[in-house]
């Protein structure tokens, strides 16, 4: 899954919106959580916006989130529920009851292919909280997979309460904590009067209206590269989020070989296929960021074949003889970066 103190998911590039005279006319706004950055940007002409006061709100409701996902911290809300050894129900705020929701429901329709509870597995593999070096043997997959499992979670709406059904289950909302952030972060701009703007969390991306009549906010997907390879296309973004997630920027070497974060729950290993990348336009940061991770694990075969049948737009990247050769799924924009920029 998607680490919050790694950038796992390929950085979507914010493009200039009509060149650097353009620039002048959007106001910036930026800090970090989850182990990333974040960024809100918006046309000036949004006079009505007060920059300082909108950004400590902003700040405010990351360090909540923050506190309410992250794996790292032994008092937040996830770790307080996995280390807990009861089966009873856990009382849990709004906004776990509204990511494990949305985290059901794409498990079920991925298969498991995105699964909550792959927490154990991250760990296994040494992209958890502690770190290490050990390269799982069979019998540490076996074990570890015993733990895994979406359905051995329950969710109550009112009030909102999650229940485990065996003691050691964890659950892991990296794949999708931070889309909900975006989300989150584009209703207190729409709150606050804000019509357009560009927001951002690591590589989760929202664009909010319009940033000028008849164009939508101009984001690219980067070239899925190690060291970063510049933009391969750029989309337009208008009320739709783009998130990508990949395996050339969060990876590790044990015993000769390359092992990256973007765990298979179904194998209990990381993903085994060539495709680099995948990226998702949706309707929320929210589904956009479980859904990429979730098409990544199954694969350009899999993957694109599941999008098809649910309409679903998403693009796979894989670099094939020092080019990169993509496989859009049928609803993607067709030839939507060709008159824009694609190298």
């Amino acid at each position: 899954m998607k680490r919050h103190l790694a950038l796992s998911a390929m950085l979507a590039t914010m493009a200039s919106q009509s060149g650097s005279s353009a620039d002048a006319n959007f106001i910036e706004l930026a800090g970090r959580t989850m182990g990333t950055t974040w960024s809100v940007k918006f046309p000036a002409r949004q006079a009505a916006v007060q920059a300082a006061e909108s950004k400590r709100e902003l700040q405010r409701l990351l360090d909540g989130l923050e506190q309410t996902f992250s794996t790292y911290r032994a008092n937040s809300e996830i770790s307080r529920f996995n280390t807990t050894p009861s089966t009873n129900w856990f009382p849990v705020t709004d906004h776990m009851a509204q990511v494990m929701e949305h985290a059901l429901r794409v498990a079920g329709l991925t298969d498991g292919a995105f699964d909550p509870t792959v927490g154990p597995l991250v760990e296994l593999w040494g992209f958890g909280p502690t770190r290490h070096s050990r390269v799982p043997t069979a019998g540490d997959i076996a074990k570890a997979r015993t733990r895994v499992g979406w359905r051995k979670l329950e969710l109550r709406a009112q009030p909102p309460a999650l229940r485990k059904t065996q003691p050691d289950v964890a659950i892991d909302l990296s794949g999708i904590a931070k889309g909900y952030a975006v989300d989150k972060m584009v209703e207190l701009l729409r709150a606050r009067g804000l019509t357009n703007a560009l927001a951002q969390v690591g590589g989760e991306t929202f664009g909010l209206g319009k940033p000028a009549p008849g164009r939508g906010w101009r984001v690219g997907i980067e070239q899925p590269l190690e060291q970063g390879g510049g933009v391969w296309e750029i989309v337009e973004l208008s009320d739709r989020a783009l998130s990508t997630s990949g395996h050339t920027r969060n990876f590790r070497l044990l015993n000769g070989h390359r092992h990256h974060h973007l765990i298979d729950p179904r194998s209990a290993t990381p993903a085994t296929h060539k495709a680099d990348s995948v990226s998702v336009i949706a309707a929320t940061a929210t589904e956009a960021d479980a859904l990429a991770t979730a098409l990544f694990v199954l694969g350009p075969e899999d993957g694109p074949a599941l999008a098809d049948k649910h309409r679903l737009k998403c693009v796979f990247l894989e670099q094939t003889g020092g080019q990169f050769v993509s496989r859009p799924s049928q609803a993607f924009p067709k030839g939507v970066g060709d008159s824009l920029h694609r190298r």
